[in-house]
This record gives structure tokens, sequence and C-alpha cells, in this order.
């Protein structure tokens, strides 16, 4: 193995050594007691020991604690650790991944990763700058503050929504973004697990939410110079799915209606901005149906800020997703 071959391999050593030294207390303390794995073992330090406990009772555990979302980054964090076990070929873009999926991993149960070794205080570099919703008091606050005045028509038309669905249940708009005053609407799919209060996340659908999809956006608008009062978000179906199995074409159409009634009370929004496939067919059909209206608008198509959604599948490096998304947002500020 080259010199820089063998240096990236120790990156992605470091980053998945210190994401098992910080997960393993916390596994340990979500199961109690420690299951043996296939040949009989307990190994609480070991990467893949660790994982198998996680993915072995996902359901019954670890969906709810980590967040659904997170499964994509445990299982590439086994895999990331299983080429690097063999002494498989390792390059910058896996050692990149590994901090990433690190960070992701460390970030979930409440830790902070730094190459080197996982901090508890998450608050403390620049990526605490984003996830505000982390904290209980930016909650409350943003709680408090659900029904200002730049707000109050879209939350108000979020309660009715919810009325008008018995069972069913939808977050907030967050009022740090644009409300009535904003000039984009992002356009996404659904609300994800952040978005409830129960799994401590905020209420709210909003860039400021403490998982990495959100937060992904957070660090797009900043790289696009749009703030986040220019932007108001929502969802090709508003309501939460709790089993996040995502958005069939029925759902879509149901989300239909209160689309066009969410624009109804956004004066100033003069593009939409769709996230991902399934924003891209909910514009497509509103268009079908109500072209008059549609046609009002500049649409605007980028990625899903999701990891999966960011890399097109696989098909592209994330970093081309974000150059994508970011270049997106700054051409729906221009007027």
């Amino acid at each position: 193995m080259s010199g820089g071959g063998r240096a990236q391999a120790d990156a992605v050593g470091d980053a998945i050594r210190a994401t098992a030294e910080a997960l393993g207390p916390w596994v340990g303390q979500q199961v109690g007691a420690w299951p043996t794995d296939r040949r009989g073992r307990i190994s609480p330090h070991d990467p893949s020991y660790l994982v198998g406990v996680i993915l072995d009772d996902w359901m019954g555990t670890f969906r709810d604690a980590l967040g659904a979302e997170t499964l994509a980054s445990v299982h590439r964090y086994r895999d990331l650790r299983n080429r690097w076990a063999h002494n498989e070929p390792l390059d910058a873009e896996d050692a990149t991944e590994a901090q990433r999926v690190a960070q992701e991993l460390l970030w979930a149960i409440g830790a902070r990763y730094e190459p080197g070794g996982p901090t508890s205080d998450p608050r403390s570099d620049e990526a605490a700058l984003h996830r505000q919703a982390r904290s209980a008091e930016f909650r409350r606050i943003q709680w408090n503050q659900r029904f200002a005045a730049s707000v109050e028509p879209i939350n108000h038309l979020v309660d009715a929504l919810i009325v008008e669905r018995p069972g069913a249940w939808m977050p907030y708009v967050a009022p740090y973004h644009g409300g009535i005053d904003a000039e984009i609407l992002l356009l996404y799919q659904d609300p994800g697990p952040m978005t409830v209060a129960a799994n401590g996340g905020s209420g709210f659908i909003g860039c400021e939410n403490d998982d990495p999809t959100a937060e992904l956006l957070a660090r797009c608008l900043d790289g696009a110079e749009v703030s986040q009062r220019q932007v108001v978000p929502w969802n090709s179906y508003p309501w939460f799915l709790p089993d996040q199995k995502g958005v069939s074409v029925t759902r879509r159409k149901e989300g239909l209606g209160p689309l066009q009634r969410i624009l109804a009370v956004l004066p100033a929004v003069h593009t939409i901005v769709t996230g991902g496939a399934v924003a891209h067919d909910t514009w497509n059909r509103l268009t079908k149906v109500n072209p008059g209206l549609t046609s009002a608008y500049r649409h605007l198509r980028t990625f899903h800020t999701s990891r999966r959604g960011i890399t097109k599948g696989g098909q592209q490096s994330r970093e081309a997703g974000i150059e994508h998304v970011v270049a997106t947002l700054r051409q729906a500020a221009q007027r």
C-alpha cells in the first residue's frame, strides 16, 4: 500500500475506532444486558459487534433511539469498517466519508466527532452553528413564537389541516423562516422524525432541526448566501408518516390541496425549489391540475439533502450534489 493509501486507511481506522469508543457505553445503556453474537461472544469494544447489536434490535430499540434516518449511516459505518478491517484499498473520499459517518452517528447520541476522538460537547465547533433545535431552550422559544405574525396564517392552516384529517398530525413551519414574507418555497417529500417532539424533535419543519438532512440544507443556504428568512419549507405530503416508508402516488395527490392552500398565503413567493424526485413529481402533478396557478412561479429542481438524495442514490459524489443545491438556491434568490 502506498504512503497516501496508508494515510487514508489510518484516517478511516481512526474514525471507526473513535465512533466505537463513544457508541459502546451508549449502546450498553440502551440494551441493559449485552447479548452474545453469533459466535457466542460479547465484545462491547468491537465496532463489528456494536453494529450487529444495533442492527439486530433496530426495530425494537435503536430505530427510536437513533432516528430512522440514521440507519443508512449505520450500514455505511459497517461497510467502511469491513473494508478497513480486511485491508481493502481506501482513498481520500473514503476517509472523508468515514469522518462524516462518524460525525452523524455521534451527533445522534449527543456527542461530537473530532479526528482523534469524540467529545461530549456538540456546541464547540463549526458543526454546532446549526442543529439549533437540539437545544431545549431554542425549541421552547420557537414553540412560543409559532403564531408570530410572519407564520400565523401558515400555522393556522396547519391546525386546520390536522382537524380535517382525524388521527393525522403534521409539524408547524418554524418561525425562524420567512413565513409569509419568504420569496422561495422549498418543497420536499414528507416530515422527518426530528419534527416530532416525542422523538426529541422540534415540532416544526425547518433547517435547524437536529438531523443531518436539515443541517445540510442549512449549510447549503449558507453557501448560497441565502438567508433562512428568504425561504419557507413545505412537504409534498405534509402529514407525518410514523413508518417513514415513503410518499406514494396516492399520498402525493392528497398533498396537492394543502400545497395550493399554502401558496395562497405566501404572497411574496416567486420561486419554487423542489428537492428530490417526489417533490419534482408533486409540482408536475399540480401543474397538470392547476396550470394557471403554477405558471405564476419559476420552478427550479435540485436534490434532496438526505444522504441518499444528495448523492442521487450513489450516482454522484456528495460534493457534486451539494454544489448543485447551492447553485440552485443562489439562482432562486435572483428575481
